[in-house]
């Protein structure tokens, strides 16, 4: 495979695991991007190799802003679990003074 068809690759692998929400695969393709990246360093890119990187580079961006949602969504969700569990505990605590009372 050539540099063009690794791109190409790579950012349908990249859009696909996010849609699976295939949290490892991403950071193995994301791995793979940041080794292509390095490998094209001093390399002069031509017009289509130019044009399929910034489509990497705008699946990878969104991607990015996707899996951040994400993280934020789950914190979120984490912090409402812990709050719940807190009033939870709260709660039997009380009831356990009230029936000893």
């Amino acid at each position: 495979m050539d540099d063009l068809q690794v791109m190409r690759f790579l950012a349908r692998s990249l859009e696909q695991a996010a849609s699976q929400h295939d949290w490892p695969k991403m950071q193995e393709v994301d791995a793979q991007i940041a080794g292509l990246l390095i490998s094209l360093q001093g390399q002069t890119l031509t017009a289509e190799k130019r044009e399929a990187l910034t489509a990497l580079r705008t699946v990878h961006q969104q991607v990015s802003q996707y899996s951040q949602q994400q993280s934020d969504e789950l914190a979120q969700q984490m912090a409402r679990a812990r709050r719940n569990r807190e009033g939870a505990s709260a709660y039997a605590q009380f009831a356990d003074v009230g029936e000893k009372g």
